[in-house]
């Protein structure tokens, strides 16, 4: 019985962990909406400026893990994750 309980409580904390990553994905989905001014489904470090006017440009940098000089979703979901992005 130890078993299936053990099985069972860690099926629960996987599905609430997978629910948790798809709020954060969804809030990252809204923050783009609202940063992306131009629509190109990236965010400049001028957009996020915009919003985020304490923004420090070696931030930006840690967050564009690509270095393309922009955030796609990604990037701005795991700054979320990560606590650098408010969640909302």
């Amino acid at each position: 019985m130890t078993a299936q309980n053990g099985t069972r409580t860690t099926h629960i904390l996987a599905a609430g962990m997978f629910a948790a990553g798809l709020a954060a994905a969804s809030v990252a989905s809204a923050q783009m909406a609202d940063i992306d001014t131009d629509g190109d489904g990236l965010v400049t470090y001028e957009e996020l400026l915009a919003v985020l006017p304490d923004m420090a440009e070696e931030d930006f940098a840690a967050l564009d893990v690509d270095a393309s000089g922009a955030l796609d979703e990604a990037e701005i979901s795991s700054g979320v994750d990560a606590g650098v992005l408010p969640a909302e």
